[in-house]
């Protein structure tokens, strides 16, 4: 009988040790996020700003001297629809500012790519970081590339920029994060 009760207690374990490696392995990133937050806590810092981290959001990397990383949300939205999505990701980078004359030049290659590439409902918008000028412009440039194909969606990019030195690209479905008050939040080091 303790024979018998020694192999079931023993499977019971292989069992329980089997399913703990399958939740943290389904779970990975989520934990990844949580350990992330956990050690570092809701920001980062990219050459002069301070960015904000949200929860559940993972970071790539966060070395020293840091100019540029990609956010992923590792919790997104589920949809029971038949469009396509994908997590959202947002990229950071700094580099050296490029003042209003460089910035207004971007923004007009930026609205003649969109136009090439068939993007019909352009969102443009301005934000303004301390003394810095922000211009953000994108669309649903992944639902023309894949029109032909039978599938939808609404993963949108966003584009933004700044005379002082931001780039900030956004691509994934609009629900997964208020993209602009994310945005709006990046705080600049005087």
């Amino acid at each position: 009988m303790n024979m018998k009760s020694a192999r079931v207690r023993l499977l019971l374990l292989f069992v329980a040790i089997l399913a703990l490696g399958y939740f943290s392995y389904t779970r990975r990133y989520q934990i990844a996020a949580k350990l992330w937050h956990w050690r570092h806590g809701n920001t980062v810092t990219l050459g002069k700003y301070k960015i904000p981290v949200p929860e559940g959001w993972l970071i790539n990397s966060a070395p020293a001297g840091l100019t540029a990383f990609i956010l992923v949300n590792t919790a997104p939205a589920r949809y029971r629809d038949r469009k396509f999505h994908a997590p959202a990701v947002i990229n950071f980078a700094s580099f050296q500012p490029i003042g209003t004359s460089r910035l207004d030049s971007w923004l007009t290659d930026e609205r003649q790519r969109l136009e090439r590439e068939g993007v019909k409902a352009v969102t443009e918008r301005t934000l303004h970081l301390a003394d810095e000028t922000v211009v953000c412009i994108g669309g649903n440039e992944l639902r023309e590339m894949i029109k032909g194909a039978g599938v939808d969606t609404d993963v949108i990019s966003l584009h933004c920029k700044s005379d002082g030195g931001l780039d900030v690209l956004f691509v994934g479905d609009p629900t997964d994060v208020d993209f602009y008050t994310l945005l709006a939040q990046v705080a600049k080091y005087q």
